[in-house]
């Protein structure tokens, strides 16, 4: 079996910690970690190589563009707490007036 291209979010949290551990550890898969705080990963990164961690959100996604394109998977764990959309005019305006 030949190694895919994994993309992951959350890689640092809770249940992407599991996940990226296996993946490391049982599988040839080259893997991308997008991560808001690297320093927060507690991840063996020596274990192997083809393992590449990628400083960023989310909400900027679009900068990894090209480099999502060459994914063959992507692994999408990663939550955002605390971020409250802009409200509009649209959600303040009464429906009776």
């Amino acid at each position: 079996m030949t190694g895919k291209r994994i993309f992951i979010t959350g890689a640092s949290g809770c249940l992407g910690h599991y996940i990226t551990e296996r993946l490391i550890h049982q599988s040839d898969h080259e893997l991308f970690l997008l991560l808001r705080n690297p320093a927060k990963l507690r991840l063996d990164l020596a274990a192997r190589s083809g393992i590449h961690v990628l400083g960023g959100d989310l909400a900027e996604i679009e900068q990894h563009g090209p480099l999502l394109k060459t994914m063959d998977v992507a692994i999408l764990i990663a939550t955002s707490w605390g971020i409250r959309p802009r409200p509009s005019k649209l959600m303040w305006r009464r429906p009776w007036r």
